[in-house]
């Protein structure tokens, strides 16, 4: 459980903040106060040295062992993870002056070409049931490298070939990073909820795993394996999320991010507000 989990809290405390706007909301059990990095300037959440005598407190019990989303009481956390309804909401990254200027340095090489800005992350730090395949998304580089610049964050783990490398020394700085570019490609994870929370159009590879109509956003392509068994939830190395990823083609990917930049698409620019009474753009495959 990352930071992807820690965005989509800050949209439950945006609302509690938002229906209580004379409280204070803190991230914790109720006693102990659970801060992460992702809350950094969030105006929505308090931290609790910042809590007074006479202030009403709110408490946001979302954090690690105690999330929205997951049914704990049907969940193995070493093998399977069991899913409450629940529906994502964008959530909020607000970034410093530091993180903007480390965003204006880094893109101002690749802006001076004048394409579109592309985000691309082929690795997964969730196991092999989110992971893709790194030359797959090497082929879908290669397919739309004439017609965007890609860029990727640089953290230590491998690189396309092809792409700006993006120096990324907190996750927090790419993220600030996503809010210059035209479009984020990659697997479901902690980079598709910062896309969502600034706003970047996104292309989703779901796979099997989990549905998007958990954590997936209306204004993204998702990509989902509605296969029997989906989604499965599963923890360790499973064959069916195998089979649903081998299942999504390089074609289904690039033409999800010809959409997206297309820009007479009906989804391009679009605001977070207008589409999140929408379903889900989901793009089902099936085994074949």
């Amino acid at each position: 459980m990352g930071y992807g989990d820690e965005i989509m809290a800050s949209a439950e405390a945006r609302e509690m903040k938002r229906a209580n706007p004379d409280a204070k909301i803190v991230v914790g059990n109720g006693e102990r106060e659970i801060w992460h990095e992702i809350f950094a300037g969030n105006p929505n959440i308090t931290r609790l040295a910042d809590v007074h005598p006479g202030d009403r407190v709110l408490w946001l019990k979302n954090y690690f062992g105690q999330r929205s989303y997951l049914d704990y009481a049907r969940s193995d956390p070493e093998y399977r993870q069991s899913f409450r309804p629940y529906r994502a909401l964008p959530g909020d990254l607000f970034f410093s002056a530091s993180e903007l200027d480390h965003t204006h340095t880094v893109l101002r090489e690749p802006r001076s070409h004048g394409k579109p800005l592309v985000s691309i992350e082929p690795n997964v730090d969730f196991g092999s049931n989110k992971d893709w395949g790194f030359l797959r998304w090497q082929e879908v580089l290669d397919v739309l490298r004439d017609r965007v610049i890609f860029v990727q964050p640089n953290y230590g783990k491998p690189l396309l070939s092809g792409v700006h490398a993006v120096p990324s020394p907190t996750f927090r700085m790419f993220g600030a990073v996503l809010a210059g570019c035209d479009l984020h490609m990659g697997p479901e994870g902690g980079l598709h909820h910062a896309a969502a929370a600034v706003g970047c159009p996104a292309v989703v590879v779901f796979g099997g795993r989990v549905h998007p109509d958990i954590t997936g956003y209306a204004f993204h392509e998702n990509i989902y394996c509605d296969a029997p068994g989906s989604p499965c939830g599963m923890v360790v190395p499973c064959t069916h999320c195998r089979r649903c990823l081998d299942s999504i083609a390089v074609e289904d990917v690039v033409a999800s991010a010809c959409r997206l930049l297309d820009p007479q698409s009906p989804r391009r620019g679009e605001s977070c507000a207008r589409t999140l009474s929408r379903q889900s753009t989901t793009r089902s495959v099936d085994f074949g």
